[in-house]
């Protein structure tokens, strides 16, 4: 099939969750595809096939919001002029048998492709938003209130007009399902790469509790918050040798300054997470609100690593408590099995090692690009038989 991606990034920026699923599932589809992706960026693509459109400035973004304050924001600081003029052109000189837009904040483009189109919301984010607002305080939590609001009858507009849209997770595929009943929506999962993350080797011996994601998310920085104050006393009072290792880009002020205890470890962007989870005696996912799924979870797992998670960190995933991974949502057992797995080193082997077979099975991106595939080329053949 000759396809057209459109997102808003290169796949060769995967530094970040959403972007590591869009660079596999590029990678995947070009193996037996041709593959023109068109993306913001200011420079020109090294990869001919890849068009870069000059990207949206701060000050556009925020006109653009206020002449058009129903759509979200998320959707109109992406809606530009030039990168739908470029679309319009290249869909009048060349044809496609498929299109494909990644993520709902590019889903405004939806109207320039009359041909089948995909849509990968790959989350419900308007779920992510009032889930967001019990965590926020006034005037934020109004603000996401209303953009809440907006973004519901946004996914609702591009869930009925779009042939097929995709999801990562179950539980949002079931919400979207119930504000727009009848749209045919599918649950491709995210995955990782199984050949860069492979089981660690046992760990040598520290106590390091790693926590990996992007510190400019939310729900990220929130759940180191809730950690440190809430959690992390109680390990340390039975075991000193602790640490929390804070690993991932965009920290900001509040997350540094929990430097200032000598049991706390914050890296920043680092360019591979690897050699963390190598060293992690547990890895830890404290999320409290969120949607879609964690490959943070993922690659700790895929790494032979124990992970320790509340129910809303690894919503979406595949595991069983007890067996591939822990879950508990209250404060004092999340210390408690934490402490049990720091001194009983071969549970949290055990735990490890069903992990690894659990990522294996499910969640390898060779796997999970043939569903991607299959659901694609179905796409395809029903637009034409309609």
């Amino acid at each position: 099939m000759k396809i057209l991606f459109l997102a808003e990034e290169s796949p060769k920026r995967s530094d970040q969750g959403d972007r590591v699923r869009f660079s596999n599932f590029v990678r995947e589809l070009s193996l037996n595809h041709d593959i023109t992706l068109i993306h913001f960026g200011n420079s020109p693509s090294e990869n001919e096939k890849y068009i870069a459109v000059q990207r949206p400035s701060l000050l556009g973004k925020y006109l653009r919001a206020l002449f058009h304050i129903h759509l979200p924001f998320s959707v109109t600081a992406r809606n530009t002029g030039r990168m739908r003029k470029i679309l319009n052109c290249i869909v009048k000189e060349a044809e496609y048998d498929l299109f494909f837009i990644y993520q709902t904040k590019m889903g405004s483009y939806s109207s320039v492709f009359s041909g089948p189109t995909v849509v990968d919301l790959t989350d419900a984010i308007s779920l992510y938003y009032s889930r967001m607002v019990k965590f926020c305080r006034w005037p934020l939590r109004l603000l996401y209130r209303f953009e809440q609001f907006k973004m519901l009858r946004f996914e609702r507009k591009l869930l009925k007009s779009s042939a097929t849209c995709l999801v990562a997770s179950e539980a949002d595929a079931r919400y979207l399902r119930a504000i727009a009943p009848g749209c045919k929506l599918i649950v491709i999962p995210n995955g990782v790469d199984l050949f860069y993350h492979t089981p660690s080797e046992v760990n040598d011996g520290s106590f390091d509790l790693v926590f990996v994601g992007n510190m400019a998310y939310p729900p990220n920085r929130d759940a180191v918050h809730y950690f440190y104050r809430q959690v992390f006393p109680a390990v340390l009072n039975d075991c000193p040798a602790s640490r929390l290792v804070v690993v991932g880009k965009n920290p900001s002020p509040d997350i540094l300054a929990l430097q200032k205890d000598k049991a706390v470890v914050v890296t920043g962007y680092v360019t591979d997470v690897r050699p963390y989870l190598s060293k992690a005696a547990v890895v830890i996912c404290p999320v409290r609100f969120g949607t879609g799924t964690r490959i943070k979870i993922l690659e700790a797992m895929a790494a032979g690593r124990a992970v320790v998670s509340t129910s809303i960190g690894c919503e979406g995933l595949d595991v069983v408590s007890g067996k591939d991974i822990l879950i508990t949502d209250d404060t004092y057992e999340m210390a408690a099995v934490i402490l049990n797995l720091l001194k009983d080193r071969e549970k949290a082997h055990r735990i490890g090692l069903n992990a690894a077979e659990t990522v294996k099975r499910i969640y390898g991106y060779e796997v999970i690009g043939h569903q991607l595939e299959n659901v694609l080329i179905q796409s395809c053949l029903e637009k034409r038989s309609n």
